[in-house]
């Protein structure tokens, strides 16, 4: 699988896990991901307990800081969040 590479030049994530991060800081549920992703919900517990031991990290508040940070998500916002007064921080 492909790797995600960070600002040091480390390789971290796979490319599956990059796909969960995303996913995560955009505010989807185990749930919601699984589904959006064609997985079980086990299968994403597992990939997500990979990433916080790969990046050193212990929830999913950090692992959104790592996404805005490592400029995983996308530049617009969520139009439904603009016009509920939430921005959401990219």
């Amino acid at each position: 699988m492909e790797n995600k590479e960070t600002n040091q030049g480390e390789k971290v994530l796979t490319s599956r896990e990059t796909e969960i991060i995303k996913q995560i800081a955009n505010g989807k549920t185990n749930k919601e991901i699984s589904l959006d992703l064609s997985l079980s919900t086990s299968t994403v517990k597992n990939h997500i307990s990979n990433i916080f031991i790969k990046l050193k990290i212990s929830n999913r508040a950090q692992a959104t800081a790592f996404a805005i940070n490592a400029g995983l998500l996308e530049k617009n916002p969520d139009p439904t969040l603009v016009k509920q007064g939430v921005q959401k921080q990219v």
